[in-house]
């Protein structure tokens, strides 16, 4: 069978109303205290214009993450990217980097907001907390309630000859392996679509899956709670259409961070709360054993940092299909990649354009990189939804 390779970056779900990177970005920088909350279990709420909270467990918590950024903003970066952001503030999480600076910062915050501090919260204890709800903060604002649901025909209308594309290369027996760096659920709901559902494979299974959650449920005075199997990582790719998450997505957590860890990724499907898994004594009595996750979910921000996972277990499983199939497929197209991970643009030259293979690129803008500029790429300087019919034809006879 014909092999095919797709990198999907955030210009593939921008017409689809996704936030662009710069969208997150004028977001973040004005994002004020009264318009989120973070709640006594360390939950992120964006409110929404909900009015004024009442009760605010966390205030000093909410001063801080409004305060570093602005701190960052005056004194770091002042066209602020919420990737280079992050590469900041972990690096001193993981290396003590610009400690000095972000001491100064610390002091300058702790006299200046008018509420003690308590000696144990430290800029190292901060910046974690600060951590988990910057992720908890990026997931929310790429999660889409309807990407949850059943796909009806009238969804996407923009996506339908892409769809069309995706159909007629799987009946002419090609291998679509599908990468995308989005941590948003749009192609799989796509995916849902009634002649590519039974032909979708993204390497969970929830057959056999000892992982469990709840559901809690009201129908009007009704209250009902039940628990459902979840799907779980299992690495395994067997149809067709094929997609692999490099980044993480915003619907998968880590099954358990407490001792002993269990690092299987797990997916929480709409309204799911805390993960358990099944288990069964010496004497086959079962039980549900409680498991412990991230308040955000598992997903790799950064535009240095992420690139330190690609060798962490479950990554390194998702990068090395990455590099099979690059070496497997004699077309790549990329569609809104900016070509700004170094990581991925290694495996695209080392894997496939270093042997002569043909790189085909759909993007709004046109694209000054080398590997765009010295390699066989074919353009178009449009959004995927903007391409013709006979575009999508011109393209799909260069794969079958």
């Amino acid at each position: 069978m014909k092999q095919f390779s797709i990198l999907l970056g955030s210009g593939f779900s921008i017409p689809a109303g996704m936030k662009s990177v710069k969208d997150i970005n004028d977001f973040i920088i004005d994002l004020k205290e009264e318009d989120f909350l973070i709640t006594s279990d360390q939950s992120f709420i964006l409110l929404e214009g909900e009015s004024t909270k009442d009760f605010r467990p966390n205030i000093i918590e909410e001063k801080f993450f409004v305060a570093l950024i602005k701190w960052y903003c005056n004194e770091v970066e002042s066209e602020f990217n919420y990737e280079r952001f992050y590469d900041y503030f972990i690096s001193y999480d993981w290396f003590k980097t610009n400690e000095e600076a972000l001491e100064q910062f610390y002091e300058g915050f702790k006299n200046g907001i008018g509420i003690p501090v308590h000696s144990i919260d430290t800029l190292a204890t901060q910046i974690l907390r600060f951590r988990d709800y910057f992720s908890q903060l990026i997931s929310n604002l790429l999660k889409y309630k309807e990407f949850y649901g059943d796909l009806t025909t009238w969804d996407y209308p923009d996506y339908i000859a892409f769809k069309d594309f995706l159909i007629k290369l799987i009946e002419n027996d090609v291998i679509v392996h599908t990468h995308t760096l989005n941590h948003d659920l749009l192609f799989e709901h796509l995916a849902k679509h009634v002649h590519l559902a039974g032909h979708f494979s993204d390497g969970y299974s929830e057959f056999g899956s000892p992982y469990y959650g709840q559901i809690h449920n009201r129908a009007g005075d009704l209250k009902k709670s039940y628990m459902v199997r979840l799907k779980r990582f299992i690495d395994q790719f067997d149809r067709p259409l094929r997609l692999y998450k490099l980044h993480g997505s915003i619907d998968t957590y880590i099954a358990n961070i407490a001792h002993p860890t269990d690092i299987t990724r797990v997916k929480k499907d709409w309204g799911i709360g805390d993960i358990c898994k099944e288990t069964v004594d010496q004497d086959e009595n079962f039980s549900y054993l409680p498991m412990y996750q991230h308040t955000y979910p598992d997903i790799l921000s950064g535009i240095s940092s992420k690139t330190a996972w690609y060798k962490q277990p479950h990554y390194k499983e998702l990068v090395d299909h990455f590099s099979s199939n690059l070496n497997t497929s004699d077309v790549l197209l990329v569609v809104g990649y900016g070509f700004k991970d170094e990581g991925i643009n290694h495996l695209i030259e080392s894997e496939f354009l270093s042997q002569g293979k043909r790189m085909i690129i759909i993007d709004t803008q046109k694209l000054s990189h080398r590997l765009v500029n010295f390699y066989k790429t074919r353009e178009f300087e449009k959004s995927l939804t903007q391409l013709s019919k006979e575009e999508w034809d011109e393209i799909l006879n260069e794969m079958i």
